[in-house]
């Protein structure tokens, strides 16, 4: 109305050059070995460290990464940082300028239920999310249903030892996350921008 126009759906997702760049690098998914565990720049819930510990607890034979947002208090970066040190299998990453490398060598991702969930997506990544309010809940439940991904809940409170008893239905289920890697690369590609302007120059024109 009022001489506006809009388009939407993640067909318009649009994907920042440093990222776009890196998508073609990453291969499809053969197996689960690698886990990136990002939960938004700052983490206002501070959920990282207990479901960190959670996931490589319950999963020994996986390799975790849990991501220090440019966010996180001090405290919080500690703490993450000196769980890495005492975990065989953790590493922390932090304050990193994208996700992008982190991504490439992911095989499943447990996000925040913002952006992070489409850029994992676009990776072939799938994920559990854990939301931040009920506008983040409302679209990691359309994501989920989806195919891409499972929603698993509020970071608020999060029940880490479920999440990584979530984490263990999905490997147990045979073809699974396979599936909805593809399926993440169906929905989500490195075109998005392409396609905005495109419906510009078409309204231009």
């Amino acid at each position: 109305t009022g001489g506006e126009d809009w388009v939407g759906g993640l067909r318009y997702f649009v994907v920042a050059d440093e990222l776009r760049e890196l998508v073609p690098a990453k291969g499809p998914w053969t197996s689960l070995r690698s886990v990136l565990v990002t939960l938004g720049g700052s983490d206002p819930f501070r959920a990282t460290p207990a479901v960190a510990l959670a996931l490589c607890a319950a999963h020994p034979d996986l390799s975790f990464t849990a991501v220090v947002g440019p966010g996180f208090a001090p405290d919080l970066a500690e703490e993450t940082v000196a769980l890495a040190k005492e975990l065989p299998n953790l590493a922390a990453a932090v304050r990193p300028p994208n996700l992008g490398a982190h991504l490439l060598t992911a095989d499943f991702a447990v996000v925040s239920g913002g952006q992070t969930k489409f850029e994992a997506a676009l990776f072939g990544v799938p994920s559990l999310i854990l939301s931040s309010g009920a506008q983040e809940a409302g679209l990691g439940r359309a994501f989920a249903g989806a195919g891409a991904a499972r929603y698993f809940g509020a970071a608020e409170g999060v029940d880490a030892a479920g999440l990584a008893v979530d984490l263990g239905r999905l490997r147990a289920e045979p073809g699974l996350l396979a599936a909805m890697s593809r399926r993440c690369r169906e929905l989500i590609d490195v075109h998005g921008g392409e396609r905005v302007l495109d419906h510009i120059r078409q309204k231009l024109s």
